[in-house]
């Protein structure tokens, strides 16, 4: 939803904090309109309150197609990526951007421009947040319906990445039902279809299952004391997600334990 409250100043509300196809539609209206960035506020609508501009429209006049640009597929990747991550600057950097390529079709090119490492350095850093959840999403039993399994996990992403995930899990975890909560959104699949829902807590999850048993296990035969590298194993498990690991909770005891046992 677009609303210009003057001709000095116009609001952009997205759906959610994940909303690219929102603010694509409302970045190409701004762009025909021939907004500049500097007029527009961008917001992320608040699903639990009414809002005062509901209802409004976008912007009527301006430049018509004049404005629009062309991007190639790659910054259309980056612009996906980024717009996922929690800085509240990353609408206004992408229709920037978009803006000022009308002007300088090259400017995804130039490595040194502030608002392309701005834009680099956001989806980067989505990327290595999808990466952690895909490895480090955990799930519980919960239950058995109609012949599946079905399981839950909790995990506490950086950036607004719940939805974009949705599709490795299912693929993943096809045979079974399962529910992935994070603060910022809920996501599902029950064999047929995936499903996205609201945000929640740990407690929507349970703490633990008979699983995890065998899992710990399973990690506990794994680990080779002859290689270990904490600086590296923190780097690439970061302790922040250590909380919600089963695994977890024998580190502390294999790290002391692996002197001794590499000299056995």
């Amino acid at each position: 939803m677009t609303a210009c409250l003057s001709l000095e100043t116009c609001r952009a509300e997205l759906a959610a904090p994940d909303d690219f196809a929102g603010w694509r539609d409302q970045a190409r209206a701004f762009l025909a309109a021939g907004i500049a960035p500097e007029a527009i506020v961008w917001t992320v609508r608040d699903s639990g309150s009414e809002d005062l501009f509901s209802g409004t429209s976008a912007p009527a006049t301006g430049k018509g197609d004049a404005g629009m640009v062309r991007i190639s597929r790659a910054l259309l990747t980056m612009l996906r990526q980024a717009l996922m991550h929690s800085a509240p600057s990353r609408f206004a950097l992408g229709y920037r951007l978009l803006w000022r390529l009308r002007d300088t079709p090259d400017l995804h090119r130039d490595p040194a421009d502030p608002d392309m490492i701005a834009l680099r350095t956001l989806s980067k850093a989505v990327r290595r947040d999808m990466h952690k959840m895909h490895a480090f999403v955990r799930f519980r039993k919960v239950g058995e319906a109609e012949g599946r399994e079905r399981f839950a996990a909790w995990f506490e992403p950086d950036h607004h990445i719940a939805r974009a995930t949705a599709g490795f899990f299912r693929d993943r975890f096809t045979g079974i039902d399962w529910l992935i909560v994070t603060p910022q959104a809920s996501i599902s699949w029950n064999g047929k279809a995936l499903r996205y829902g609201p945000g929640g807590t740990r407690a929507d999850v349970p703490g633990e299952d008979a699983v995890e048993a065998e899992w710990r296990a399973y990690y506990a035969n794994i680990f080779n004391p002859a290689r270990l590298m904490i600086n590296a194993m923190k780097r690439e498990m970061p302790v922040r997600y250590w909380r919600n690991l089963p695994e977890a909770a024998l580190i502390s005891d294999l790290v002391q334990e692996a002197g001794k046992r590499t000299e056995t």
